[in-house]
């Protein structure tokens, strides 16, 4: 009698779906329809495709591989109620298969990838490749996505869908990994949300990225972040692409000096942040200063790869002098993910390094503070640049709530 009362209020549950605009359900309803308690196997199971459906970029060096969603597991997926299956073209002019979400509430989508395809000691990035439509609803309650590695590490955050752009195929990172051969297996990825009682309609999935981070297409910069072609999509990410990263990189002129007292100050639009042009990641705010001078302050949204550097002419400075070199930043009342201390390294020009590590999660929050990075006397014999650093991509953290001034050299004393 239980059974058969549950699979009439599932069924009464399904005929309101197909008459209803999506609305906002009770735990007890989004549990209803999930596919553990509908009985419907036979959907998931169909809808885990063997992963040879995987492509290889044929550019030479690419390393680059993309599985398709018909290589993925996607709940419900063979259910024409929740998800149509429409056939289309990509760039190379190959027909694919695009899930095109009609309408769920129990969203969770999974793939896995051998490991033994790739390079050893590259560092691959993971994006699952997606458009959402015009009328696409429900995406108020912000995803998960999560990458394990086949260690069994595990990087995982939140997206918020509602916040990107429509009707073009976007990139949702998803982690960063060193491909090592330690490390021999399948990485797990997954996209998933079920207990916001949202239905959700509108994405189309194309499938998961997996490449090399430095990976570059020069096509690309003559468009958009967000505007990518479909091969484009998935041969390049938005941290691989040079333009991304040069752009960041300004001439060392956005360097100010104090006067008398042979301070620099070298700006965040003059260093080399990864990730810095990519809104996704970093937004660039104005600022104006005490002295009045208008400057632009790097602002990180989230980034798993925190990496900044700097350079700076030696010529400038006094001989004799000794100098101090501090980066000047501030983490906001909500940063997140700084529980792994951040290297920081001075390379001076002659080679010499010095480099510690610093915890900002016990720093003081909405206030600039000064992050040591290192002294020395400067000399006629070390002419050249001094590259500065601050960097962490080994902790698997995704890091919010900084923001990056500048790196200040000046006199000791």
């Amino acid at each position: 009698m239980g059974a058969s009362q549950s699979q009439e209020e599932l069924q009464s549950q399904q005929q309101f779906q197909q008459h209803q605009h999506p609305n906002e359900l009770t735990r007890r309803e989004s549990l209803l329809l999930s596919p553990a308690a509908s009985n419907n196997t036979k959907q998931f199971s169909n809808s885990t495709k063997v992963v040879d459906n995987v492509t290889a970029a044929n550019s030479t060096n690419t390393n680059c591989f993309m599985l398709n969603a018909r290589a993925l597991s996607i709940t419900w997926a063979e259910n024409p109620d929740y998800w149509t299956w429409v056939q289309d073209k990509d760039e190379s002019g190959t027909m694919i298969e695009l899930p095109n979400l009609k309408m769920v509430c129990w969203l969770e989508v999974h793939g896995k990838f051998d490991t033994r395809k790739l390079s050893l000691g590259i560092l691959y990035q993971v994006s699952f490749i997606v458009m959402l439509k015009d009328s696409a609803q429900g995406w108020e309650v912000p995803i998960n996505v999560r990458l394990v590695l086949p260690g069994g590490k595990k990087q995982q955050h939140k997206e918020n869908l509602n916040e990107k752009l429509r009707e073009c195929w976007i990139e949702i990172p998803v982690g960063e990994f060193v491909a090592s051969e330690k490390d021999v297996g399948n990485l797990e990825i997954s996209m998933y949300e079920y207990e916001g009682g949202k239905w959700k309609t509108g994405l189309i999935i194309q499938g998961i990225a997996i490449k090399p981070k430095n990976e570059t297409n020069q096509s690309q910069h003559h468009q958009q972040p967000h505007e990518l072609t479909r091969r484009e999509s998935w041969l390049m990410s938005p941290a691989g692409n040079s333009k991304y990263f040069k752009n960041s990189t300004k001439a060392i002129d956005n360097v100010t000096s104090a006067s008398n007292t042979n301070s620099f100050m070298v700006y965040a639009r003059s260093l080399s942040i990864t990730w810095a042009e990519n809104p996704n990641y970093w937004k660039w705010v104005q600022h104006k200063e005490a002295s009045g001078t208008m400057t632009e302050l790097a602002k990180l949204k989230m980034v798993c790869w925190l990496e900044v550097h700097g350079k700076f002419d030696a010529r400038k400075l006094l001989p004799g002098i000794p100098y101090q070199v501090l980066f000047i930043v501030m983490l906001k009342d909500s940063a997140q993910g700084w529980e792994v201390p951040i290297n920081f390294r001075l390379v001076l020009p002659g080679g010499k390094k010095q480099e510690h590590k610093e915890n900002l999660n016990k720093k003081l929050r909405e206030s600039w503070i000064h992050i040591p990075v290192g002294e020395f006397v400067a000399s006629e014999k070390d002419v050249g640049n001094i590259e500065i650093s601050m960097y962490e991509y080994e902790g698997g953290m995704w890091k919010t709530g900084l923001i990056i001034q500048g790196i200040v050299i000046k006199p000791k004393n």
